[in-house]
């Protein structure tokens, strides 16, 4: 519950502050999801191709880091 307030008020950030937010919160909900590797139910080649699909998830998300931390660090710079 606490976790849905933090969400409404990061994304109700004015401007660019808000668009860091929304991607903290993007980057913490991928990061948050597990493997879920299951050796009974599904075969190595399903754990493969699980594992590859968060990894990209990763990739696809952190491309950005760089980006939002510059951001940041402007804003926090300038008043």
């Amino acid at each position: 519950r606490m976790n849905r307030w933090r969400f409404k008020l990061d994304t109700n950030l004015p401007g660019e502050l808000g668009q860091i937010a929304d991607w903290i919160n993007t980057a913490e909900e991928v990061l948050s999801r597990g493997i879920n590797f299951d050796r009974l139910k599904s075969s190595p080649e399903e754990n493969i191709q699980r594992f590859n699909q968060l990894n990209e998830e990763h990739a696809a998300i952190f491309t950005d880091k760089e980006a939002m931390l510059r951001t940041f660090q402007r804003i926090k710079r300038d008043p």
